[in-house]
């Protein structure tokens, strides 16, 4: 099987999110399987046999290790040349809500993952923004598969 991971944040930085993430491409690893993760500039090119692709982003203005991350031409290019059986797309904002749409674009099977740990919406000093991420984050949701896991 082959798994695309569309994810916001990733290693070094230790979360439950990233450690989920690093266990899961471990995972398959071990079962023999090939994985892509599409995520965050971090410096590393591969973990446990998967290709780290990165991208630039700015500064999560209220929990600023978190990024808005950006979704790169190169990225909609590795999706193509992978094929993945699957592109997990985990925690949308801005890389996992173009990520979907690059999915969408390629007719690729999609599942999203919330992890339920970082949201997002929730670090909105202003009422109006937490409604426009509510709404934004439900649009999301609603716009892909879900895959029961």
């Amino acid at each position: 099987m082959r798994v695309a991971i569309i994810t916001e944040n990733f290693l070094p930085k230790l979360d439950g999110v990233t450690r989920t993430l690093a266990r899961l491409l471990e995972h398959v690893q071990t079962n023999g399987d090939q994985a892509l993760l599409l995520g965050p500039n971090s410096g590393m090119t591969e973990y446990a046999g998967a290709e780290i692709i990165g991208t630039a982003g700015l500064p999560f203005p209220f929990y600023p290790e978190l990024k808005f991350n950006f979704f790169r031409p190169l990225f909609l290019h590795c999706l193509s040349e992978f094929q993945p059986d699957i592109v997990h797309i985990v925690d949308p904002v801005i890389l996992g809500a173009t990520g979907l749409a690059a999915a969408r674009f390629l007719k690729m099977r999609k599942q999203m993952g919330q992890a339920g740990l970082v949201q997002p919406h929730k670090y909105s000093w202003y009422e109006a923004m937490e409604c426009l991420m509510d709404g934004y984050r439900e649009a999301i949701m609603n716009a892909q598969t879900l895959i029961a896991a």
